[in-house]
């Protein structure tokens, strides 16, 4: 049940004038009702009901009004007292707080001291670092033998013939340059580094060529068919320092160049399509020589990289062997693009992917054979197919043939009905054999079948309407 207010007593209420949200105009507004005068006459008396109160409450504490004064006398003497004690221990907290900063910059000063020490020391530690590991790679690699440290040689004469060998002295060499490499880059900006800067490219060009001359002496082991243990362990040690140094594609840039190269140079050359229209098929032998290359001489390399070194960056069948081949192929055989004649293409383009598909099978890995099938040499060998063009070729010969016989009216009925229908299943036929078709054609000559079948059904029409 809702509760009514009552009316005031008066027009005025002194609650809304000391009210927090008092407005004059909504005040005066919801009292319109009352007229001017009778709002002046409400508020007088108002006014005068305040002065009342006010005049009430003087008159209740006047007396203690008039004996402040009387309580306030010696209060002066007895502040001025206080001030001097005051005024001394003020002295004593801003001496202490003096001394107690000088302490704290004292102690922040040999902080700061002891900070630079630090650093130095740092930075002195990291050039002795930077220095020994400099000297230790000259060594390693021959450079300046003259200034030998006696250290490097005790530590050359306890590891025993093995580190005589060319292989193992620069992977140590590697390792150790790795290291080098990592000081370096922590004090690029000090001036040591730039005063020594012809020693670290002195040393960079010293491990490249000791790495090729060291990698290039193997491929040419292999090549001649020296294939010893001593050998095996040299590639796999420059292949690993390859790995080390994060130079993985010089590794198979050299072995593409000096030992791939060698053999495709061999394999691929023009005088294989020279006969490739008769119904031996040199292309593929070509593609088959290739493939032996793979899986004998190519072997042992491709068993380094996959099995021995197995997780390094190491893409030898698409880095060092397929490109090679695209290349060679795009140089020496570049008819084999050719649509002109479309049973020599199909042949042609049948065998490049039956071979691509025997390479995409050596691959050791899925991983491999994606990295294949996305590189930009693969996908600018297989644009070099002109597939459009060889349909438009085939397309056009069915298309004549078929019109040929559709259009022949010197046969009888049952003739024309006859020859119309044996034409169009054998054009049909020809379509999907193994000759014709291409897979990556196969939504082309779906639709052509479609074609063909719709040409034959409007001919059917006429010829038995007629």
């Amino acid at each position: 049940m809702v509760s009514v207010k009552p009316l005031p007593n008066h027009a005025v209420e002194r609650s809304e004038l000391i009210a927090e949200e008092f407005d004059p105009d909504r005040f005066l507004s919801s009292r319109r009702h009352l007229g001017l005068e009778r709002m002046k006459v409400e508020l007088n008396t108002h006014l005068k009901q305040l002065k009342a109160e006010l005049v009430e409450l003087i008159n209740k504490d006047y007396q203690d009004f008039v004996n402040l004064s009387t309580n306030l006398k010696g209060v002066d003497k007895d502040i001025n007292e206080l001030k001097q004690p005051l005024y001394k221990i003020e002295d004593q907290v801003k001496d202490a707080r003096h001394h107690f900063q000088q302490v704290i910059d004292s102690l922040q000063e040999q902080l700061q001291y002891r900070t630079q020490l630090r650093d130095k020391k740092a930075v002195l530690k990291l050039l002795l670092n930077i220095h020994e590991s400099i000297s230790k790679v000259e060594y390693l690699l021959d450079i300046n033998t003259e200034i030998v440290q006696d250290k490097y040689k005790m530590v050359s004469q306890l590891s025993g013939e093995q580190e005589s060998s060319a292989g193992k002295q620069i992977e140590r060499a590697a390792i150790e340059y790795n290291q080098m490499q990592h000081l370096v880059k922590r004090g690029k900006d000090l001036a040591f580094i730039k005063e020594n800067e012809w020693r670290i490219t002195r040393i960079k060009d010293t491990l490249e060529q000791k790495l090729y001359k060291t990698l290039n002496t193997a491929l040419l082991q292999v090549r001649a068919g020296e294939i010893t243990r001593s050998t095996k362990q040299s590639l796999v040690q420059c292949l690993r320092t390859y790995t080390l140094i994060d130079q993985t594609k010089t590794g198979e840039r050299i072995i593409r160049e000096q030992f791939v190269r060698w053999y495709l140079d061999k394999i691929i050359q023009p005088k294989v399509l020279q006969n490739n229209k008769s119904e031996e098929n040199h292309l593929a032998e070509m593609y088959n020589k290739i493939i032996v290359f793979v899986t004998t001489d190519l072997q042992p390399i491709l068993d380094i990289t996959q099995k021995t070194l197995k997780g390094s960056n190491y893409e030898v069948l698409v880095n060092s062997l397929w490109i090679e081949v695209t290349e060679k192929i795009g140089k020496e055989c570049k008819a084999i693009f050719a649509p002109g004649q479309t049973s020599v293409f199909h042949k042609n383009y049948s065998t490049t992917v039956s071979f691509i598909s025997n390479l995409e099978g050596l691959c050791h890995s899925r991983k491999s054979m994606i990295y294949l099938r996305h590189h930009p040499s693969y996908i600018e060998f297989m644009k070099k197919w002109q597939l459009p063009v060889y349909f438009q070729l085939k397309f056009r010969e069915f298309v004549v043939r078929i019109e040929e016989v559709l259009n022949d009216k010197s046969q009888s009925q049952e003739e024309s009905i006859s020859n119309g229908t044996k034409a169009t299943i054998e054009i049909i036929q020809q379509c999907w054999s193994d000759h014709v078709y291409l897979y990556g054609l196969a939504h082309r000559f779906y639709k052509l079948t479609l074609q063909l079948l719709k040409r034959y059904n409007i001919w059917a029409r006429d010829i038995l309407q007629v």
